[in-house]
């Protein structure tokens, strides 16, 4: 596109391979040339589904499940075969990007963290009255972090976490660094993503712009010293675009 606020503008998208389109979609629509550069991509975890498989032939025992990105959703939506195994489960999401590929299935979620991150479900979770029947599977990445787990628990629900997917790196080509080393942006989606730039790239080859997804991102971000322009204030991709522009026009 020649026009749009984004004209002339690179913006580096560091999604999985196959997993960016929305994003690019959203940019290229504002006028960015977009430089794809996959960092991470998810693949099955190292026991092939079987503990997920196990908890869901379970699913009777457990009161919530939860998942806190996408690949959790599409891990779990695999796993169950794209059904539902009990109606009295209720679903919880960290945002609505998790929650679309499971409606899209026809899962009904009945939570979704206003705060899009994993804090800011454990703080809209409601607080368990029945603690001998307070069970939450949570469906997570191998690299997640405590915070579902530790958070749920200490508000009196037992959690079993249970890894649904994992995230290996994906060595960039020489060709496509020097493409980054000249962007104007880079649009960050996952804390992973941002550990993957960080350990294959090195932070000095980072664009002067950074812009991210949303709050643990940015956590991830800052805390290897990653300074971040700006966070979008919704954790879904048109979100994200739009915070680009509004920065960079």
């Amino acid at each position: 596109m020649s026009g749009g606020p984004l004209a002339g503008r690179r913006v580096v998208v560091t999604r999985a391979a196959g997993q960016g389109g929305t994003l690019v979609t959203a940019l290229e629509a504002l006028g960015a040339c977009v430089i794809e550069m996959p960092l991470i991509r998810t693949v099955e975890p190292e026991d092939r589904g079987a503990s997920l498989a196990a908890a869901l032939r379970g699913i009777e025992g457990f009161d919530w499940i939860v998942v806190t990105s996408a690949n959790g959703s599409r891990a779990l939506l695999h796993a169950a075969g794209g059904s539902p195994r009990a109606d009295h489960v209720s679903v919880g999401c960290v945002g609505p990007a998790s929650a679309a590929v499971l409606e899209h299935a026809g899962w009904r979620v009945s939570l979704v963290a206003e705060q899009h991150s994993a804090a800011g479900l454990v703080d809209a979770f409601p607080a368990c009255t029945d603690s001998a029947r307070c069970r939450v599977l949570h469906v997570a990445g191998d690299r997640a972090d405590r915070t579902i787990h530790q958070g749920l628990t200490r508000r009196g629900w037992q959690v079993q976490t249970v890894v649904g997917y994992r995230t290996q790196v994906v060595e960039p080509s020489q060709e496509l660094r020097a493409r980054v080393a000249e962007a104007d942006a880079i649009a960050f989606m996952s804390g992973s993503a941002v550990e993957a730039f960080v350990q294959l790239v090195g932070i000095g080859a980072i664009p002067s712009a950074v812009f991210s997804i949303g709050a643990s991102t940015t956590a991830v971000a800052e805390r290897l010293g990653v300074t971040v322009t700006a966070t979008a204030s919704k954790s879904v991709s048109e979100c994200l675009a739009q915070c680009v522009a509004d920065r960079l026009q």
